[in-house]
């Protein structure tokens, strides 16, 4: 019985091992959000944004460009398909940018067992109000790599997304103010 256990043990740990494994080469660039307080103003509900381009080994991503998106819409943000390309990615209907991540510096996370990350950078963002019209709804965040000149146009695709971030609008006496899950 003692060794079925330990041989038992020493299974979960090698697919434990494995997984994180599989993870690993999947996990940069990558953020994450928390609400910044229960409630909150909906002309300026704010989260805080948690971002990381590599690890403390230097391993991530070499892009030179990352351009942080909300929206209402699930729609992938691609435009390299096809020859179909935009000439501002500043200006994309129904998307809004929030950031742009031009370096690697200061832009990392501290790699812990089975893949968490403890990120060194954090700041806080205001989502438009525009997204925050309904009582409830979907926040969608995208994070894309962009290249490209504005002579020639640019390319982009989606690298990740987080969905499902939802709010509810809550309305006491003309005072609008919302909860972000």
């Amino acid at each position: 019985m003692k060794k079925f256990l330990i041989l038992m043990l020493v299974c979960v740990l090698a697919l434990a091992c494995f997984t994180g494994c599989e993870v690993f080469e999947d996990t940069f660039p990558s953020f994450d959000f928390k609400k910044s307080n229960e409630y909150v103003d909906v002309d300026h509900a704010t989260m805080t944004m948690y971002f990381a381009v590599q690890d403390q080994n230097g391993d991530g991503w070499p892009s030179g460009c990352l351009a942080l998106y909300v929206s209402n819409s699930d729609q992938l943000l691609v435009f390299d398909h096809s020859g179909e390309e935009i000439e501002d990615y500043h200006e994309i209907e129904c998307y809004t940018l929030l950031e742009e991540f031009k370096s690697k510096k200061a832009y990392t996370a501290i790699r812990l067992p089975f893949d968490h990350l403890i990120y060194k950078y954090s700041q806080e963002i205001v989502i438009p109000s525009e997204y925050l019209q309904q009582e409830q709804g979907v926040l969608n965040f995208y994070l894309c790599d962009v290249t490209g000149l504005p002579e020639y146009g640019y390319m982009m695709i989606t690298l990740r997304y987080i969905k499902n971030v939802t709010y509810e609008k809550k309305t006491v006496m003309s005072d609008s103010t919302l909860t972000i899950a």
